[in-house]
């Protein structure tokens, strides 16, 4: 769970996280060209519906984190010492970028993403003091925190995508005219 000390309120962190999130993909632009799926060729533009599926995928995953932290918290898997929630959310977000997205260019968006987001939070947390988590582990975040990033990444790229294509559509109408 997250905790805004601005004023006193508790807010939804998506005020936060779509923004790191969009900061995470422009510093990786240059991966927004020539994606090639993995096993198939050329990436098609997505469709609105398939960008609304996968950001509800990615919105859904989100709410998942917040609301399985307590009941999994001190639990790993098996004998190992890896968190339960942890393994949710990868397995969620692996699942997220196969199911939309399946490019190298998509795992280094997603990594970057996973990377950079939580460094900023971390920013954020310890020398501004903007919020706090429950359930801190490294450096005033979650290890779960990640992998929510990472979910974010086929989302986000993918409406950008779908941006791009219809900016193109209109640019090429424009010029025909």
């Amino acid at each position: 769970m997250l905790h805004w000390h601005c004023l006193g309120i508790a807010a939804d962190v998506l005020i936060l996280r779509l923004p790191v999130l969009c900061c995470c993909r422009l510093l990786g632009l240059r991966f927004a060209f020539g994606h090639t799926v993995l096993l198939s060729g050329p990436v098609p533009d997505p469709s609105w519906q398939t960008v609304l599926v996968s950001v509800s995928l990615f919105v859904t995953q989100y709410w998942l984190s917040g609301i399985l932290e307590q009941p999994t918290l001190g639990q790993n898997l098996g004998n190992t010492s890896i968190p339960i929630l942890d393994t949710i959310l990868a397995s969620y977000a692996l699942l997220n970028w196969a199911l939309f997205d399946r490019t190298k260019q998509g795992i280094g968006m997603a990594a970057l993403t996973a990377v950079c987001g939580p460094a900023i939070e971390m920013f954020l947390i310890s020398k501004i003091g903007l919020y706090h988590y429950s359930h801190p582990v490294v450096l005033g975040v979650p290890t779960w925190i990640p992998w929510v990033y990472y979910c974010g990444g086929p989302a986000v790229g993918n409406l950008g995508r779908r941006v791009w294509h219809d900016l193109a559509v209109q640019h090429t109408q424009e010029q025909q005219q």
